[in-house]
């Protein structure tokens, strides 16, 4: 028997006894978005694993997984929780330094800005209260009802989220969604926003004040710092959006931070008047502005945590 067949022998028998010669390639990961199909990231060792060899995450309150993705409200996406790193020392700015670790547990997120169609009717229900249109406003505009409702201010915002059993989301929740865990620069990745009416622009910005808003939805979904078709729309561009924060010093926690003026409120994302890219970024803060400000820029979605 000569050396070349000797070897196809070896090999063959190992096939056939279900063996490998080469070391399985394991794949490190931050959450199960990291991971290949039939997989999912083991939280304590940070490396994907195949399913049935997961332990049960209905144990990890932090990472918890619905155990029926049927469940997630209508109207909303499962943002997976996971930790990353907050802040940016490229820009330079006070307000978003130091970078620090943050930690999110799973949550639901409206896919679309709030609409003044969806408005319209918390009005007609007698939960919301009637606004007064004004210059560049969305409300009462014939053919904009599928536009983000702007000129609300803080609480007419924090109201309507709440008589729909929903809450604003954190700041740290809406930095976590627009990087994601590895700390994308934008909502859809590293590549630099491109203007309308570009065929690849990324997101509705760089407009004049008298343009206004786009309908929602016209733009790519992204989720957790890259593009997703299981993501949201709008997060970056369209209008700023308001979120539960007080405008305080980083690190923040959950409901504050340090050096906090409860007096005024962050907003997020960007909007369609911005024109610099460090005013669309993932890390960049909007504001502070006081809680009865009502601005054209100015709008807002919902949050829901997962009990």
């Amino acid at each position: 028997m000569n050396r070349d067949h000797s070897l196809c022998c070896v090999i063959l028998t190992v096939a056939m006894m279900g063996c490998s010669l080469l070391p399985t390639r394991q794949t490190a990961c931050s959450n199960d978005r990291a991971c290949p199909s039939g997989q999912r990231c083991n939280p304590t060792t940070s490396i994907c694993e195949p399913v049935d060899s997961q332990p049960d995450m209905s144990a990890l309150t932090d990472f918890a997984v619905p155990l029926d993705l049927s469940a997630t409200p209508q109207g909303m996406v499962y943002v997976p929780g996971g930790t990353f790193m907050m802040g940016d020392n490229r820009l330079a700015l006070p307000s978003v330094q130091p970078i620090n670790q943050q930690t999110v547990a799973s949550f639901y997120l409206d896919i679309t800005e709030v609409t003044v169609g969806s408005y319209q009717q918390c009005v007609s229900d007698g939960n919301c209260a009637d606004l007064s249109p004004t210059f560049n406003c969305n409300w009462k505009v014939a053919g904009k009802e599928n536009h983000p409702i702007n000129c609300v201010d803080w609480n007419q915002a924090d109201n309507y989220c709440r008589k729909n059993q929903k809450r604003l989301p954190t700041e740290i929740e809406f930095e976590y969604v627009m990087r994601g865990p590895q700390g994308s620069t934008y909502s859809w990745g590293a590549a630099n926003p491109i203007s309308p009416p570009d065929p690849n622009a990324q997101l509705w910005w760089n407009r004049t004040i008298s343009t206004g808003t786009s309908p929602v939805g016209a733009f790519p979904k992204t989720l957790l710092g890259e593009i997703s078709t299981a993501g949201v729309s709008d997060i970056a561009g369209n209008v700023s959006e308001w979120t539960s924060h007080a405008f305080c010093q980083y690190p923040l926690t959950s409901n504050g931070g340090q050096s906090c003026d409860n007096s005024k409120r962050i907003y997020r994302g960007g909007d369609f008047f911005d024109n610099k890219n460090d005013e669309i970024c993932g890390s960049c803060r909007g504001g502070p502005a006081a809680l009865t400000v009502s601005d054209p820029i100015l709008g807002f979605r919902c949050a829901k945590s997962i009990n």
